[in-house]
């Protein structure tokens, strides 16, 4: 099972591929999200979004990973899109 993640940094667009599970930086703590989570919409704080490629593989430290200031997540329609801020 898969989820489309999107990832938009200042007036571009940084990823978006198909993944297994991803683990973003929220303000009340880091969470995991896959596919077909409830909808909602958060804030993230510094932190890195990690994502696998799919459900058996291994996260990838390197290649699956991003460092971010903060931002804004939200999730519909098993697509979760990131508006990250650095």
């Amino acid at each position: 099972s898969m989820l489309r993640l999107a990832v938009y940094g200042h007036e571009k667009q940084l990823l978006e591929e198909w993944v297994g599970s991803v683990h973003l930086p929220g303000s009340e703590g880091e969470f995991e999200v896959r596919d077909f989570h409830i909808p909602f919409v958060t804030c993230l704080t510094f932190g890195s979004i990690r994502w696998k490629l799919s459900e058996t593989s291994e996260i990838r430290p390197q290649a699956a990973s991003l460092m971010i200031k903060g931002g804004l997540a939200w999730f519909a329609g098993n697509r979760l899109v990131v508006l990250a801020e650095g």
